[in-house]
């Protein structure tokens, strides 16, 4: 059986075209972290890379491809995070406590990528066969990761076994927990004058409401 020789010329030019891509994305991470996601262009990207404008378009024909190819990235940080919190844990619940104080420390951590992970929330719905289903890849299998331990954590008996569906459960522990950490990180001053909580307090005793939900009674 003969095995087909990939040609070196097509290999080096798909290599160099990825390095392109990659560059451009770097790039838009410097840009967006500086101006903000609603005020970056591809004019200022094209400086930034010495690339000419045009030639980014081929790569990125929209901002919402670009938003799509960040928001991979940045789901794809909050992956190896996950891991680590799971690799760490003692039982399923103490990988969901981890993977709780894995996100916060991400949003500290790395803000250019929690806040464009909340842009890519709030844009409307796009179709399967949109350039956005990387990202939209990227955040299910974020998702596995919690999934997983709530899975594990109903077998060795540390989370309730009414939790229902672990990975629609998995999605409603990011979504509050998302939420919980815009909102005391955003508004300190009123975390602190209706609670008197920090905003490190206010999502450390959220999480812990929302843990006591899914844990064995």
């Amino acid at each position: 059986m003969t095995t087909k020789k990939q040609n070196p010329l097509r290999a080096r030019r798909g290599e160099e075209k990825e390095q392109r891509r990659l560059t451009i994305i770097e790039a838009a991470e410097r840009v967006v972290a500086k101006r903000g996601w609603a005020e970056t262009n591809f004019g200022e990207i094209a400086e930034v890379t010495r690339l000419s404008r045009s030639l980014i378009y081929v790569y990125f024909p929209t901002k919402d491809d670009l938003l799509a190819a960040l928001v991979e990235r940045a789901n794809k940080s909050l992956s190896k995070r996950f891991h680590q919190a799971v690799a760490e844990a003692k039982n399923g619940n103490d990988a969901i406590v981890r993977m709780g104080s894995a996100y916060y420390r991400f949003s500290k951590g790395k803000p250019f990528y929690f806040e464009i992970i909340s842009q890519f929330d709030i844009m409307s719905s796009r179709d399967e066969d949109d350039p956005s289903k990387g990202a939209a890849q990227a955040f299910r299998d974020c998702l596995e990761i919690p999934a997983d331990s709530l899975k594990r954590g109903v077998q060795d008996g540390s989370i309730s076994k009414s939790i229902g569906d672990p990975k629609f459960v998995a999605f409603c522990l990011y979504a509050f927990t998302h939420g919980l950490i815009q909102v005391a990180s955003r508004r300190p001053g009123m975390m602190q004058g209706f609670f008197g909580k920090s905003p490190d307090e206010a999502v450390a005793d959220g999480m812990q409401f929302l843990n006591r939900a899914i844990a064995t009674k």
